[in-house]
């Protein structure tokens, strides 16, 4: 079973909606990109690390949408005002 039926039964038990299901894949994936590793061989410590990676984006004020807003937008600058 992969990860995506593993997150899909877990949404199922808990009777939560398709809407967390896919906010769940959307962070799984991005912690596989992150640290380049198959989910079977995730540690805690890369979880950490994905964690301070995220906290650290936030801090400097780059929400986990801009990525999602440059590529729908690629030829708009939102910083010029």
């Amino acid at each position: 079973m992969g990860l995506y039926e593993k997150l899909k039964d877990a949404v199922a038990l808990n009777s939560d909606s398709q809407a967390t299901l896919e906010m769940y894949w959307h962070w799984a994936r991005q912690f596989h990109r992150f640290n380049g590793k198959r989910a079977s061989e995730w540690t805690g410590e890369d979880v950490q690390r994905f964690m301070v990676h995220v906290h650290a984006d936030a801090a400097r004020g780059v929400s986990p949408l801009d990525g999602v807003v440059r590529t729908v937008f690629p030829t708009v600058n939102f910083l010029a005002a």
